[in-house]
C-alpha cells in the first residue's frame, strides 16, 4: 500500500469529487464556465481559434 501523497498523485484519491456546494451562484458560475470551456473545444477542433 502506498502513501495517500502518492494516492492522490496517481489519481487514485479524488478530493473534488465530495465537493456540492449549495449556493446558487455556484451553478450559474459553473454552467458559465462549462459553456465557455465547449465552445473553446469546438473552435479549437475546426480550427478556428483566433
Amino acid at each position: 500500500m502506498g502513501s495517500i501523497l502518492e494516492s492522490l498523485f496517481c489519481g487514485n484519491i479524488k478530493p473534488d469529487e465530495g465537493l456540492h456546494p449549495k449556493h446558487s451562484e455556484y451553478y450559474d458560475l459553473n454552467q458559465r464556465i462549462s459553456s465557455l470551456i465547449e465552445a473553446y473545444h469546438k473552435k479549437l477542433f475546426t480550427g478556428k481559434v483566433r
